[in-house]
């Protein structure tokens, strides 16, 4: 291990941050809507914010005739604070998250105000906020409580969508399971030692929910970045704040042990040259690529089933979810791309 990777070490341990898959997230109740404070807060509809006077207001899209103009869709990528200009990508995925409040009203999918406030509950739970401090985040992202209330009542609403369009037409057998795991038994071996690069991310000192928000957004927007395709050790250098940025977050070997757990538990089940997800831990969120695997044990089945069984599941969901908008929700409303 290189001395300059001993300060992870140090890091009191804590519970990796683990999002569930996408598609998971936005069928469930609760914390499954949303990253808990950050995307909870930032999950937002128009009127949030003031659209800015120089934006010309030209026509990008129509949704069954409704025009869609080039400020409403910058005013909804800035306060989902998604780091990312405004291009065609980006122009259809707030398509669908229109079309799918649209038909989540026709099909009359309505919240309940239990539920909504359970989430909020949640959210001020995750984030250690009482009311008033939940008050002052929401006003520091332009935000009133019943303008809250309404993205979340919406969120819920397209959450109950999906989950009757999708998930409950999903389904993996045991029998899937165990020939998934016979035939890719070298997916689920373990390393016994791992040579990794990090990106290290701080949580903001002063702890402010904003601030911590607006770090968990650029981490996301980073790792975006790297899926497709950007340099790791470029980035690590222009970006990381952790030990060995300047090796392009090069931290050398690892055997178990050797890191605090929750990068443990994530980097040694990883294949050599693959990415993790944003992990978080006391020192801020981490974005792990292993460049190399030495030594390998097998995992026995009972060991990775439920895993096999997620992965399986997650990627059902999202075949699932593509086909529905591809040839249901699109095919029932009328939608035109001018961009």
């Amino acid at each position: 291990m290189q001395a300059g990777a001993a300060k992870v070490t140090k890091a009191r341990r804590k519970q990796p941050y683990r999002p569930a898959a996408w598609l998971r997230g936005v069928v469930g109740l609760g914390l499954g809507l949303g990253l808990g404070l950050g995307l909870g807060l930032t999950t937002l509809g128009p009127g949030a914010l003031p659209v800015r006077s120089e934006v010309v207001d030209r026509v990008v899209a129509s949704i069954d005739g409704e025009p869609v103009t080039q400020s409403e869709l910058e005013r909804w990528v800035r306060v989902r604070r998604l780091g990312v200009e405004p291009s065609r990508e980006v122009l259809e995925t707030y398509v669908t998250e229109e079309l799918l409040a649209k038909e989540a009203k026709a099909q009359g999918i309505q919240a309940r105000d239990a539920d909504i406030e359970r989430y909020i509950a949640q959210v001020k739970a995750q984030g250690r906020l009482d009311d008033a401090a939940f008050g002052r985040a929401l006003q520091e992202q332009g935000l009133t409580v019943e303008t809250y209330r309404e993205n979340v009542r919406r969120e819920i609403e397209k959450s109950e969508l999906v989950n009757k369009e999708v998930r409950g037409r999903v389904s993996v057998s045991p029998e899937e399971v165990r020939r998934h795991y016979d035939e890719h038994k070298n997916q689920y071996s373990v390393a016994e030692r791992v040579r990794l690069r990090m990106i290290l991310i701080p949580l903001p000192a002063n702890d402010s929910p904003a601030m911590a928000m607006q770090a968990e957004a650029f981490v996301r927007a980073l790792h975006q970045e790297l899926e497709n395709g950007a340099d790791f050790a470029e980035m690590a250098r222009h970006y990381s704040r952790g030990p060995g940025a300047a090796e392009g977050g090069d931290l050398g070997f690892f055997r178990r042990g050797e890191i605090v757990k929750p990068l443990e538990d994530v980097a040694f089940q990883l294949p050599a040259g693959a990415l993790s997800g944003p992990i978080q831990s006391p020192a801020g969120y981490h974005i792990l690529k292993v460049e190399e695997r030495q030594g390998t044990i097998e995992q026995p089945f009972d060991a990775v089933k439920d895993r096999i069984r997620a992965e399986l599941y997650d990627g059902a969901l999202e075949r699932r979810y593509q086909s529905w908008l591809r040839d249901g929700l699109r095919e029932a409303h009328h939608v035109e791309i001018l961009w």
